[in-house]
């Protein structure tokens, strides 16, 4: 007879936390008790794209992809290494949220530099690498903005279209 008892309680015990699971489901996906899913952003998937970081490649330079891909990581590792020093707390957040990277193409020398001056003016790291090879030596290549918040970074760069 105690057997049975446990037996009833403890499916009982089942059987009523797997329904309070599934009305909460329910409930956090219909909206519902939005508060308690406030600061947990990262697990639902959203704020991923927080933070960012956008490579932008001269276009008019027609510059082979691995040379272009050269640059960039040149770019993105100078961006990186300021950032650490001079906004180590935003470099950190970048860090955790997943660390995006876009790269990006602007027709021409001015419009890497005015970028540059631009992105600068709003507080995010700028870097210019500057291509030596023979052909085009000193020659502003690639421009690397961030990491930082993404709005911000969009707010510079958003205008611009995938290399």
């Amino acid at each position: 007879m105690v057997l049975s008892q446990t037996l009833d309680v403890s499916a009982l015990t089942t059987v009523a936390s797997g329904v309070a699971v599934g009305a909460v489901a329910a409930l956090l996906l219909q909206g519902k008790f939005r508060w308690l899913l406030a600061g947990a952003q990262l697990v639902v998937g959203a704020g991923m794209r927080d933070m960012k970081m956008v490579l932008i490649v001269r276009s008019d330079l027609e510059m082979g992809k691995n040379k272009a891909a050269a640059l960039c990581s040149h770019a993105a590792l100078n961006c990186y290494k300021k950032a650490l020093s001079d906004i180590p707390d935003i470099t950190k957040k970048w860090e955790k949220s997943g660390q995006t990277k876009v790269v990006l193409k602007t027709p021409g020398k001015d419009d890497i530099l005015t970028l540059a001056k631009t992105a600068q003016n709003e507080g995010l790291v700028a870097v210019i690498v500057y291509d030596d090879a023979p052909q085009q030596p000193d020659t502003p290549s690639v421009l690397g903005i961030g990491p930082g918040p993404a709005k911000l970074v969009d707010k510079v760069a958003g205008h611009l279209k995938l290399f």
